[in-house]
Parts: C-alpha cells; sequence; structure tokens
C-alpha cells in the first residue's frame, strides 16, 4: 500500500467514527423498534452515494495511476463504511434488518464504485474536456 492510500484511508476514518458516535447518542430504541435508526442509516447510505457520484465525475490527469487508485481507494472505503455503519447500528439498537438497510445502499454503492478500465477512461476523458 502507498503513501496516498495510507493518507486517504486516515483521511476518511475520522468522519466514519464521528457519525457512528453521533448516530449511537440520537438513535434510541423505544419499545424494541428504533426510533431513528432507519432514517439514520438510510442519510447516511445517502450521503456516501452522493459522494461516491462526485468522485465519480473526479476528472484525473491520464496515466496518473496514484491518483487512480487512491480515487478508487476512497470509493471502496466508503462502500465499506456505508455497510459498516448499518451493522453497528444493528448491534447498537437491537433490530438486524438495519443492518439490511446499510447492507443495500453498500450494494449500490459497490456497484457505482468498482474501478475497471471504462471507469478510469471516463476519468481521463473528464480531464481533457
Amino acid at each position: 500500500m502507498n503513501s496516498t492510500a495510507i493518507y486517504v484511508v486516515a483521511w476518511l476514518w475520522p468522519p466514519v467514527l464521528a457519525s457512528l458516535t453521533v448516530a449511537a447518542v440520537l438513535v434510541g430504541a423505544e419499545d424494541g423498534w428504533p426510533v431513528l435508526g432507519p432514517i439514520v442509516v438510510g442519510g447516511f447510505g445517502l450521503a456516501a452515494l452522493m459522494v461516491i457520484g462526485w468522485l465519480r465525475q473526479r476528472p484525473i490527469a491520464p496515466g496518473d495511476d496514484q491518483t487512480y487508485w487512491a480515487t478508487a481507494l476512497s470509493r471502496l472505503a466508503i462502500v465499506e463504511a456505508t455497510g459498516l455503519f448499518g451493522v453497528v447500528l444493528a448491534i447498537a439498537v437491537g433490530p438486524w434488518w438495519l443492518a439490511l438497510i446499510g447492507s443495500a445502499f453498500s450494494m449500490v454503492a459497490l456497484y457505482l464504485s468498482w474501478p475497471s478500465s471504462s471507469d478510469r477512461e471516463r476519468h481521463e476523458l473528464l480531464y481533457l474536456v
């Protein structure tokens, strides 16, 4: 793992941990049903999809392998954080189906984030435009 990838991962985890802490404080269970759980997980999932969409439109210079792979790693870290967020809230609050909501957002984000040759070509074309 190169230094840029380590920097990107280190940059992404503090906001994820902070949002997990805030969500654990805000989400309560009333009679076994979460009050804000689905809203918080859904909001986090939508925010993750918006960030991935923004990263997909990032122009990268042709041949700049390091920036491309740092961007791809950032997107995949966001995918992992989205699923992990749902699982952690399911453990903290109680209902198992909160993990399914986070996993659904994670699967959509994974579909949008997977690095491929066409993905790289799109980034390079955005740079040339």
